[in-house]
């Protein structure tokens, strides 16, 4: 497994258990997710390959924008 494929395992990872965390571990797991998209970001781009690669793309910067980055 490469590192995007990695990161991306835990951006989603991170995604489901801040959904249902409160208070401070909320704070922490938003911390780390954000760490992890700015990782993300600053990785090459890579076009997408399939049309799930396309649909994981899309969920991931509708993720983005609902966390208000």
């Amino acid at each position: 497994m490469d590192r995007r494929a990695r990161l991306e395992k835990l951006r989603d990872l991170l995604t489901t258990e801040a959904e249902n965390a409160e208070g401070p571990g909320l704070a922490a797991l938003a911390r780390e997710l954000r760490a992890v998209l700015s990782e993300l970001d600053a990785l090459p781009a890579q076009q997408a390959k399939t049309p799930t690669d396309e649909i994981a793309k899309r969920r991931a910067a509708r993720r983005r924008k609902a966390a208000g980055e």
